[in-house]
């Protein structure tokens, strides 16, 4: 069974690479990923730069799938990561692929519910794991616990991003508020959620990704809408100062128990 799981997380990931690298090509339904975002426009939208992220998330998947398929032609069953990741890990590469056909034949709500999936999965591997709640080898730090937060991290905008999409699609107009009350609103949920899991998770890599969301939206937004550009950049600078802190917090920590060993 172990030997299957890695033979799928193999073909699947090698398939969502596939995809992602078809569906900047125009050969699916003649769209890629930015015509599609273009007719969806939203103010929440990051700047294009952003979206080259994805080259560190399939970095960081391909060093946890060699991680995980290192021993795949070895009888021994000491490698835990297949049993342990391999369903979640074929889940999102399968869910990843699947996006992306909806996205580019226009079925966006069909898109948000497989999004949210991502997220789901994505989430349970990180809570289920207890990634980031404990002390771990650098190993394990590199080849399971970057490249998951990492993903997760991006995936939490993307999928504000990919419903106010959609809402966009149907013609809901947010009234009585206005868009740019909206997105006022989706970049301070998009903060209270990577806050809540920098503090509750100690998600250092998952909150850096939330900076690099929130900077491309006041990027975007500059001198098209000031005042949500100047709101995305102050709350990229309070999950920054929250980050130093909550680092500081750590280290003080990890410094008090050396310092009792010591005794």
């Amino acid at each position: 069974m172990k030997r299957i799981t890695q033979v799928l997380a193999l073909i699947t990931f090698i398939g969502t690479l596939y995809v992602n690298y078809l569906s900047n090509t125009g050969e699916i339904n003649n769209e890629t990923m930015a015509s599609v975002s273009r007719q969806y426009f939203t103010l929440f939208t990051p700047a294009g730069y952003a979206f080259s992220i994805w080259g560190m998330i399939y970095l960081g998947q391909a060093l946890f799938l060699i991680k995980m398929c290192a021993d795949i032609f070895k009888t021994n069953d000491e490698n835990e990561l297949p049993q342990k990741f391999g369903f979640y890990f074929i889940a999102i590469n399968l869910l990843n692929t699947i996006w992306v056909f909806m996205w580019l034949n226009h079925y966006t709500g069909l898109s948000v519910i497989v999004m949210f999936l991502l997220l789901i999965c994505l989430l349970a591997i990180l809570f289920i794991e207890q990634i980031n709640t404990s002390k771990a080898p650098l190993k394990q730090y590199i080849f399971v616990r970057w490249p998951f937060s990492l993903y997760l991290g991006w995936i939490i905008a993307a999928s504000i991003a990919n419903t106010a999409a959609y809402l966009i699609k149907i013609g809901y107009s947010g009234a009585p508020l206005s868009m740019t009350i909206w997105t006022y609103v989706m970049i301070a949920v998009a903060l209270i959620v990577y806050l809540f899991m920098l503090w509750k998770r100690n998600t250092d890599v998952l909150a850096l990704v939330g900076i690099w969301a929130l900077v491309a939206i006041g990027v975007a937004r500059y001198h098209q809408v000031d005042e949500i550009s100047w709101f995305a950049f102050a709350c990229a600078i309070i999950l920054f100062v929250n980050i130093a802190v909550h680092r500081y917090k750590i280290n003080k920590n990890k410094a008090s128990v050396r310092a009792r060993s010591d005794h």
